[in-house]
């Protein structure tokens, strides 16, 4: 399960920090939500749009051809970044 992590510093070095373990994206906005209200943020609400997408008859059966394909391009990630700096 995803694990997130926020963190403000604000002008007067207050921090606030929100952690969170979710898989769902509505928990997700929900708690990024509360995060930003917690760091002085003012608004409404912080949602989402599930978008539909339109699926026709020749997109839900893939041919061979196209299953080979996203086989070979599907493989784990074994890139590793270390020592990296973020500056202003």
């Amino acid at each position: 399960m995803p694990k997130f992590r926020f963190e403000c510093i604000d002008d007067d070095n207050v921090i606030t920090t929100k952690t969170f373990d979710t898989a769902y994206l509505q928990e997700c906005v929900e708690n990024t939500q509360d995060f930003l209200h917690g760091c002085g943020f003012v608004f409404n609400e912080l949602s989402y749009t599930k978008s539909e997408a339109e699926e026709t008859e020749t997109d839900s059966i893939p041919d061979e051809a196209d299953r080979i394909l996203l086989n070979e391009l599907v493989k784990p990630n074994k890139s590793t970044i270390t020592g990296w700096t973020a500056t202003d």
